[in-house]
């Protein structure tokens, strides 16, 4: 096995993982809540009438303790606006994946013909595959199928047999494959985003942990 492959599996393997973290962790909430806004607009706003200091170090300190967290609020509401865009268009390639699947197709008992149609597909497509790389006349592929359309009749024919199955087929490997592609990458991304959220808040305290110090030598 490659190590290109197994860096795939091991990326969807983190995913699954980091998102099981995230359905169990208590950002789900907050996500779901809106809460974690009202923890960015708290980290922005709760300390700005606690920054100025007559203690220069102090004034400092603050300071840079709050730029940081601004830091992490952007990152956040980047990476947050980001992911929103990206579940628009996730959503909507996952239903258009499930408008080819047949559900009555899905019922039957003769779900075998699945299993037949995917070997029978791979097979064709083997077959035209070794072809298409034993061409002498270095067509790409799309030539070469305009050239020899006889390469391609059965596979068609496999197609059109039963369209229901074919589409249904197809739904069922396009969900697949969006749905690996997902797991791939954006729990991770959005588990960096939780990371941060809790980033965000532990600075909120040590903020004010500064300022009851502070408060302490008046």
């Amino acid at each position: 096995m490659s190590n290109e492959v197994k860096l795939k599996k091991n990326f969807i393997r983190i995913g699954l993982k980091s998102e099981t973290k995230l359905k169990s962790s208590f950002y789900s909430f907050l996500y779901e809540k809106h809460f974690d806004w009202a923890i960015i607009l708290a980290a922005f706003f709760a300390p700005l009438p606690y920054i100025p200091s007559k203690y220069y170090l102090v004034l400092l300190l603050k300071i840079f303790i709050f730029s940081i967290l601004i830091y992490y609020c952007i990152r956040y509401i980047l990476t947050w606006k980001e992911l929103q865009e990206y579940y628009k268009l996730y959503n909507k390639a996952i239903d258009q994946s499930k408008s080819l699947v047949d559900k009555n197709k899905l019922k039957e008992k003769e779900l075998e013909g699945f299993e037949e149609f995917s070997k029978s597909i791979t097979a064709e497509l083997e077959s035209l595959g070794k072809s298409f790389k034993d061409d002498k006349d270095k067509l790409s592929l799309k030539e070469y199928i305009e050239n020899h359309p006889e390469k391609t009749k059965v596979l068609v024919d496999i197609l059109n047999k039963n369209t229901k199955l074919t589409s249904t087929a197809f739904g069922l490997g396009l969900v697949a494959l969006t749905v690996i592609a997902h797991l791939r990458g954006t729990p991770r991304i959005e588990l960096i985003n939780y990371r941060r959220i809790l980033t965000i808040a532990s600075i909120i305290i040590l903020f004010f942990i500064v300022y009851i110090i502070e408060m302490s030598f008046y």
